[in-house]
């Protein structure tokens, strides 16, 4: 088992080992007691400071207040103008993007309700391919001879058919009279070649 002894240090006037007087010893064994006051810290951390750091050290630092100077952003009349151009042009872009993707949805809609007709014009079409395609000799004859006893005319030998033409009678033109606003309507119309 380890003893321990208790190691006391008695001062002395002068340490001749180290050369320097008890009392420099007392005044710094007397800073290290508990009762730490922020003035007692405040010279601590000052003698820390100076026996750490040398005056080299102190000499090299540089300390400059309001180190960024404040500066007053001016812009020019020539960046305002970039910068507002480039601001409408942008705005007009992105409106004429969100106007085009409503009016190509619009467009795709109608080109689907055309499919769709399409479709259903197909086949109603295969529908009549189909029976057109199953009639026999006897029922196309008695389907062409039906087409022309409803006054579509005769089929000569090279397999057309002579339509007469309707009579047409011209309209008649009336006189209408018109206040001044329709003059100016049509007259307006007229420059734009309407």
């Amino acid at each position: 088992m380890a003893s321990y002894k208790r190691v006391v240090l008695k001062e002395t006037e002068t340490d001749a080992k180290n050369g320097y007087a008890t009392n420099d010893v007392q005044q710094q064994l007397n800073k290290f007691d508990t009762s730490y006051t922020s003035k007692k810290l405040n010279d601590l951390y000052n003698e820390f400071d100076s026996i750490t750091f040398n005056n080299d050290v102190a000499s090299s630092t540089i300390v400059k207040e309001n180190a960024v100077e404040k500066v007053n952003a001016q812009t020019s009349l020539k960046t305002v103008v970039y910068l507002s151009t480039a601001i409408v042009v942008t705005l007009l872009l992105a409106f004429l993007a969100i106007y085009n993707i409503f009016v190509i949805n619009g467009l795709n809609s109608n080109i689907k309700l055309l499919q769709n007709d399409v479709s259903v014009a197909q086949v109603e079409f295969d529908n009549i391919s189909n029976s057109f395609n199953k009639l026999t000799e006897e029922e196309l004859k008695q389907l062409i001879k039906d087409s022309l006893d409803g006054n579509y005319g005769d089929i000569a030998s090279n397999g057309f058919v002579n339509v007469g033409m309707l009579e047409t009678t011209n309209p008649n033109e009336y006189n209408v009279s018109s206040n001044w606003f329709d003059k100016l309507c049509t007259f307006i119309s007229n420059i734009f070649g309407g």
